[in-house]
C-alpha cells in the first residue's frame, strides 16, 4: 500500500499530468499508471456527451478492447452507474454503495453484455471531473469484490487527490492551445505578407487573427463578425463555400474566389491532437479546425517556397510541413513517406528549432504562408514576431 502525497510514484504521476498539459502523451498511459498506484482495478476516462441516447468517449485500462469498441454507441447508453456520477458536483467521490445495486443490475445488458465477460467487476467508484457543453468527463474505477481491501480502499484516497491536479490539467490544456494560435499568427505578422490569416473552428467562429486580419474586420465590408463571433463573408456565394469546406470530414479544406479581382481564399487544415478520444471530444467544442487565409486585392495566388528560403527547410523537413498542413497525424506521414514515425518526429523537431515554434498549431499556422506569395520578401534570415492580432478570448 502506498502513502499519500510523499510517495515518490505520486509526485511522478503528478508531474506527467501537467505534463499533459503542454504534450497529450502522459493522458494515454493514466488509466494503467492509475491502476498500477491502486493495486489494479479497471479504470476508465470518459467523456459521456449531452443528449439521449447516452454516448461517450472511453478510454480505459482492463477493458476487452472488443468490448470497448462497443461501449461509446452501444454500452454507455446502458451503463446505470453513470446517472449518479453525473448529478453529483465536480470532484465529489460516488461509491458503488450509491448506485444500482441487486438483481435488477446483474441481470442488466451492461452487465451481462459488458462487465460480465471481463471477469467479475460489479463493483464502482468515480468522480466528475468537468462538466460544460461539450459533455462530462469522468474518471471511474471497476473492480471485483475481492478487491475491496485494496483497490477499494486505495483508489478512493488516489482519486481524490489527483482529480483536482486532471481538472487543473485540461484547463491549462485549453489555454496552452489557445496560446499557441495566438503565438503562431503573431509569427505571421512577423513576415508581413499580403494576406489576412483567420484561425476559426469547425462552426466558422473565429478564435484568433493575426493583425491584418483584424484590420480587415474593422473595415468592415468584405468580412465581419456575426453575432456569436462567426466569420461571415459579406458574400453570400462565399458563405456557402465556406460552410461546405468546414463541413468536410476531418480535414476540412478547400480553395474559393472571392471577387472582384479576383482573390482565392482558402482554408488550410490545423492537425488534430494525438489524444485519447475522450480528451480529443471534450475539446472540440470550440477548437481550432483551420486557418482560413484571405488575400490582399491583386495578390498572387501561386505557390512559392518562402518558408524553405526564410528558414532554410530541407525538402524532407517542407514535406512533412505540407502533410502537416493537409491534416495528416505523424504516423499518416510516416506511412505515405515509407520512413519510421521516429524519423518524422526528428524532422519535426527541426522545424520547431528552425522556426521557432514549440506546437504543431503554432507550425501549422506559420506554414499558412506557404501558397501566399510576396515576391519582394528577403532571405536574410527568419523575421521577428511582432503584432497583437485580434483574440475574441482575451480580456
Amino acid at each position: 500500500m502506498f502513502s499519500l502525497p510523499h510517495d515518490p510514484a505520486f509526485s511522478g504521476l503528478l508531474d506527467d499530468i501537467y505534463q499533459g498539459a503542454l504534450t497529450p502523451d502522459p493522458w494515454a498511459a493514466l488509466p494503467g499508471r492509475i491502476a498500477a498506484m491502486a493495486g489494479g482495478g479497471a479504470w476508465a476516462l470518459q467523456l459521456v456527451r449531452p443528449g439521449l441516447p447516452r454516448r461517450a468517449e472511453l478510454h480505459g485500462c482492463n477493458f476487452d478492447p472488443a468490448l470497448t469498441r462497443l461501449y461509446p454507441d452501444r454500452f454507455a447508453a446502458l451503463n446505470p452507474w453513470l446517472d449518479q456520477l453525473l448529478r453529483a458536483p465536480e470532484l465529489h467521490l460516488v461509491q458503488d454503495d450509491r448506485m444500482i445495486r441487486g438483481e435488477a443490475f446483474f441481470a442488466s445488458a451492461f452487465y451481462t453484455g459488458f462487465l460480465q465477460p471481463q471477469g467479475d467487476i460489479h463493483r464502482c467508484f468515480g468522480t466528475l471531473l468537468v462538466r460544460d457543453d461539450t459533455g462530462s468527463l469522468v474518471l471511474s474505477c471497476n473492480h471485483a469484490p475481492d478487491q475491496a481491501g485494496t483497490v477499494g480502499r486505495a483508489g478512493p484516497r488516489l482519486l481524490l487527490q489527483i482529480a483536482p491536479h486532471l481538472r487543473r490539467a485540461i484547463g491549462l490544456m485549453r489555454a496552452a492551445r489557445h496560446d499557441a494560435l495566438r503565438k503562431g499568427v503573431r509569427l505571421l505578422d512577423g513576415l508581413d505578407g499580403r494576406q489576412a490569416c483567420f484561425v476559426i473552428d469547425r462552426r466558422g467562429h473565429l478564435i484568433v487573427s493575426d493583425s491584418r486580419g483584424t484590420a480587415l474586420l474593422e473595415q468592415g465590408g468584405l468580412l465581419r463578425l456575426a453575432p456569436g463571433g462567426r466569420l461571415r463573408f459579406s458574400e453570400p456565394e462565399a458563405n456557402a463555400a465556406l460552410d461546405r469546406a468546414l463541413a468536410q470530414g476531418d480535414r476540412p479544406a478547400g480553395r474559393f474566389a472571392l471577387g472582384p479581382g479576383p482573390r482565392h481564399v482558402r482554408l488550410m487544415a490545423l492537425p488534430d491532437d494525438t489524444m485519447i478520444a475522450p480528451l480529443r471530444a471534450l475539446l472540440a467544442g470550440g477548437r481550432a479546425a483551420a486557418a482560413l487565409i484571405v488575400p490582399e486585392a491583386g495578390a498572387s495566388d501561386r505557390l512559392d517556397a518562402e518558408l524553405t528560403r526564410l528558414y532554410a527547410l530541407t525538402r524532407a523537413e517542407t514535406l512533412v510541413l505540407r502533410l502537416l498542413c493537409e491534416g495528416h497525424a505523424i504516423p499518416e506521414i510516416a506511412a505515405r513517406r515509407g520512413v519510421s514515425i521516429n524519423t518524422v518526429r526528428n524532422q519535426m523537431r527541426s522545424l520547431f528549432d528552425k522556426t521557432g515554434t514549440r506546437r504543431q498549431a503554432e507550425l501549422v499556422v506559420l506554414a499558412t504562408r506557404l501558397g501566399a506569395n510576396r515576391a519582394d520578401i528577403g532571405a536574410s534570415g527568419p523575421p521577428t514576431a511582432c503584432g497583437r492580432g485580434h483574440d475574441p478570448h482575451s480580456a
